[in-house]
């Protein structure tokens, strides 16, 4: 492992590569784990591994899948693209009140009273829409999850209760999660108060020993954009920065395939999520204009989500499952790199401290050359141009580690 993730330009290419072959690799999984439901009918199920039967399939995995096949072959058109998308309607809902009846087991069970799995939905709804969708046209599931909360700026794990559950508190957690499932139907900043509310919470202990909480709050506080207007919801990016840099900054190892078990109450009964700390760490330091000093670190998490998708299969955790839900936040994380990697603007922004061009090498060299010269002199007994070189020297070489240092 080199000292830092990539300080010349030819590693940054190496990483474009890896990342394109692992977001093919996924979706190429993706696409052949799909469950034919009916002949009109396609849904994905909770694993692609060896787990994968043809028979179990759900509302996570379909949600899902659908979006990590708009995201690694974006189109105009994505429901042409992927023929398979257009066949997941009768199990992505857009009105709780009006399901299939293919979804009679998921009601039995109480899935259209989770509000994680309805936010899920609503995530994967109009793929064919990335920008931001009007609310004169937000399908009756947003329109419903938004209303759910009602006064509050908050929501919880009840929520969405079919059996009069009563809400007494806001969780962080699923309200983070909430907000950025829908960041594509936010509308005049409409969830500025939950994101007020989320702010104070990153100093709860709870939270702050959780990066994988503290990150998904940081993407909640950013929804679409790299930054807030608003000067508290900014305070707290800030400080989801810092508290990610100093847990992460540093570190020389990532360990990428330990996803976090996360347990929340429905009616009752205790359903649970996955998150994956790093990954989503990484990816709020990239959308949140990229600090420098959070660049090795992300830039090693990238890397080591590549090491983890081996050809023909896709991201496989220690516990070797290859679950589909965290599919999706792999090729996030990837697809950011690669709108930054594309991008002449913003592909400085992946650049650690100091990343080595070309030209700053030749500065390095001239700079290491007057030093030598500088001493040569001094040895010749011309001491006063021996110090106006090695002058000369240090000079250049603060210059160009000033320079490099800044990530351009």
């Amino acid at each position: 492992m080199t000292l830092l993730p990539a300080w010349r330009e030819g590693h940054l290419r190496d990483l474009d590569e890896a990342v394109a072959a692992s977001m093919r690799s996924i979706a190429s999984r993706v696409e052949l784990r799909s469950i034919n439901v009916n002949q009109d009918t396609v849904a994905w199920g909770q694993y692609l591994d060896e787990r994968f039967t043809g028979q179990q399939w759900g509302l996570f995995g379909t949600s899902a899948a659908s979006q990590i096949l708009a995201l690694c072959d974006p189109a105009d058109d994505v429901y042409t693209r992927h023929g398979k998308l257009g066949k997941t309607r009768e199990i992505l809902f857009e009105d709780r009140a009006q399901v299939s009846p293919l979804l009679q087991a998921q009601k039995d069970r109480g899935e259209l009273g989770n509000i994680i799995r309805l936010a899920s939905v609503a995530e994967a709804l109009d793929l064919n829409r990335p920008d931001t969708i009007p609310r004169a046209d937000w399908p009756p599931l947003v329109k419903t999850i938004v209303e759910l909360r009602g006064t509050n700026p908050w929501w919880s794990s009840e929520s969405a209760s079919l059996n009069g559950s009563v809400q007494t508190a806001g969780s962080p957690f699923v309200t983070a999660f909430v907000v950025h499932a829908l960041r594509r139907y936010e509308c005049d900043r409409i969830f500025d108060d939950a994101r007020r509310w989320l702010v104070p919470h990153l100093g709860d202990a709870a939270i702050k020993r959780r990066l994988d909480i503290t990150a998904l709050i940081g993407l909640a506080l950013l929804g679409r954009g790299t930054r807030s207007t608003d000067t508290e919801i900014q305070d707290g990016i800030n400080r989801c920065q810092e508290l990610i840099i100093e847990r992460r900054g540093r570190s020389r190892r990532v360990v990428i395939d330990r996803p976090v078990f996360i347990g929340y109450a429905v009616d009752g009964r205790t359903d649970y999520a996955f998150l994956n700390p790093e990954m989503l760490a990484a990816l709020f330091l990239m959308r949140s204009e990229q600090p420098v000093a959070g660049r090795p670190f992300v830039l090693r998490a990238i890397r080591e989500t590549t090491t983890h998708v081996s050809s023909g299969k896709a991201f496989e955790t220690e516990f070797g499952g290859e679950a589909t839900v965290e599919q999706l936040w792999t090729v996030r994380l990837l697809r950011e790199y690669r709108r930054r990697a594309d991008s002449r603007e913003l592909r400085p922004s992946l650049r650690p401290r100091f990343f080595l061009t070309l030209g700053v090498m030749f500065a390095l060299i001239v700079a290491v050359s007057l030093l030598a010269v500088g001493l040569v002199l001094i040895f010749a007994d011309d001491t006063g141009g021996g110090i106006v070189s090695i002058g000369a020297g240090a000079v250049i070489a603060v210059l160009t580690l000033w320079y490099s240092e800044r990530g351009h």
